[in-house]
């Protein structure tokens, strides 16, 4: 029997980095809520920008750790849930941070609701959920989409040109060393997934 060829340099390649995506995913993840973290101990003139970035990558490394466990069901679902999400939002890397910044004021709400109270918070979502949509949650997904020129304007090019390439840095280099990951977010994929969701209630009639 002849002998067992080696597996293409490739192969090996993309098995190193699926073993260290654990640790780029914690490291990632820790400059991001340090970045989220730093305008609130210390002033600084454009802590939107420190926000839109750290928020970034903590979802974005939330992603690179789902792709490392892949392999199990809560993983996959996760992935794909929130790939619909960033293909809704505009598909790649605009999709992904207007999906982030979206994140960010639900979560900014969120929390001002806790500190209303908690009759408050309740009146809210009980009135969201007979109206059957959430208004905040509207006015959010507006002020999401409109993340580039608020950045533009906020904080001017030079520093917004830095934000940019913050994000997209790791995007682009999970994006080449990931391909499954890329196809999550890409317009390919979008195109997929409505030709999927046609076909499901197609079968479903």
């Amino acid at each position: 029997m002849g002998a067992i060829p080696p597996p293409p340099p490739a192969t090996l390649h993309h098995a190193r980095v699926e073993r260290l995506l654990p640790v780029w995913a914690a490291a990632q993840c820790a400059v991001g809520l340090a970045l989220v973290a730093w305008p609130t101990l210390s002033e600084t003139a454009h802590a939107p920008v420190y926000t839109l970035v750290g928020v970034f990558l903590v979802v974005h490394a939330s992603l690179l750790l789902s792709t490392a466990f892949a392999e199990s069901p809560l993983a996959r679902r996760a992935l794909k849930t929130v790939g619909k999400h960033v293909i809704n939002s505009g598909v790649g890397f605009y999709g992904l941070v207007t999906f982030s910044r979206f994140l960010h004021l639900e979560a900014l709400d969120f929390v001002d609701g806790l500190q209303s109270g908690l009759p408050t918070t309740a009146r809210e979502l009980i009135k969201d959920w007979v109206m059957g949509f959430s208004i905040d949650s509207l006015m959010n997904t507006i002020e999401a989409f409109q993340w580039p020129w608020k950045l533009l304007l906020n904080a001017g090019w030079p520093v917004a040109a830095m934000a940019l390439a913050a994000c997209y840095l790791p995007y682009t280099m999970a994006n080449r060393f990931l391909p499954d990951l890329a196809k999550l977010v890409s317009a390919k994929d979008a195109k997929d997934a409505k030709d999927s969701d046609k076909s499901d209630v197609g079968s479903a009639d």
